[in-house]
């Protein structure tokens, strides 16, 4: 049986290496860790249909680097040609995609959270409270390569932008239904007991006194991390997406220009962290007003 995964392309041909999870596991982490996590990569390895739709997630990976380099005229011969500004403008759509669909997920993936994290019932609010602590103390990069690559050993083949949109949402979702949470938190109890007092069931005392006054208290921390998931959309650079950080690497290896295009790539981050910004303050304003 082969034992071997083709993980890159030098000189036009594939190289390949030996499938050893134990070689790329970290020293630092427990051996009896080291050993599970071995035992389970052993035990996809050895299932063909889960191997194949590894491998076969690996080729999608290459397969879309390479459109990214034949979109942009990339040769590796030849890197006298200028950066190429153009694809970087229209790179930042997808980015804007990202950003937008990301945000909106997250936001009502936050609010989805938010009342069993808040509920009495222990089990349900011990689920969640777990689920958050995860998202929140992992690494996103981490949790894209688990769903890009995990969920296709599951025969859950999605494309690489909507995993990443998936990622977005899970984590920076997990983040917002904290930031909810301590909103609403935030409000006297006293505000409750009025409701009530003015017979209002709990559910209409939320949505007409509590919820007008935590929108008000969390425009800026919203705004923080719809700025944070906005720059974590680089990251998906990892996993083939087209968005800024990988077509700035490929004109990069195309012109040489590093300095240039990474300043240029800076620029247009900081231009759209700006907007988002500008968003949140006004957004501030108008319900601090409202209020």
């Amino acid at each position: 049986m082969d034992q071997s995964i083709c993980i890159g392309e030098t000189g036009g041909t594939a190289s390949r290496v030996d499938f050893n999870p134990l070689r790329y596991t970290p020293i630092l982490v427990p051996p009896s860790w080291r050993i599970v996590v071995a035992s389970s990569l052993t035990r996809a390895e050895k299932s063909g249909a889960a191997k194949e739709r590894y491998n076969r997630r690996t080729q999608e990976c290459r397969e879309a680097l390479e459109r990214v380099r034949v979109h942009l005229g990339y040769d590796p011969e030849s890197r006298e040609a200028a950066p190429g500004y153009r694809e970087l403008l229209a790179a930042h759509q997808p980015a804007e995609l990202l950003e937008a669909g990301g945000a909106v997920l997250a936001i009502g993936w936050g609010l989805v959270l938010t009342w069993p994290r808040m509920s009495r019932r222990p089990a349900g609010r011990a689920v969640v409270s777990a689920y958050i602590e995860v998202m929140r103390y992992t690494p996103l990069l981490i949790q894209i390569y688990l769903l890009y690559f995990g969920l296709a050993l599951v025969g859950l083949g999605f494309p690489a932008f909507a995993c990443g949109v998936l990622a977005l949402m899970l984590q920076h979702g997990a983040f917002l239904a904290e930031v909810f949470r301590g909103a609403i938190d935030s409000i006297p109890e006293g505000q409750w007991m009025a409701g009530r007092s003015i017979g209002l069931r709990s559910a209409r005392a939320f949505t007409r006194i509590i919820l007008p006054q935590a929108i008000a208290k969390v425009c800026a921390p919203l705004g923080n991390q719809m700025v944070l998931l906005a720059k974590d959309t680089s990251l998906l650079a990892a996993i083939g997406v087209a968005e800024l950080t990988l077509t700035s690497k490929m004109i990069v290896e195309r012109s040489a220009a590093t300095f240039d295009v990474f300043v240029a790539v800076g620029l247009l981050y900081l231009v759209l962290t700006t907007l988002i910004g500008i968003a949140a303050r006004v957004g501030e304003r108008l319900t601090t007003h409202g209020a």
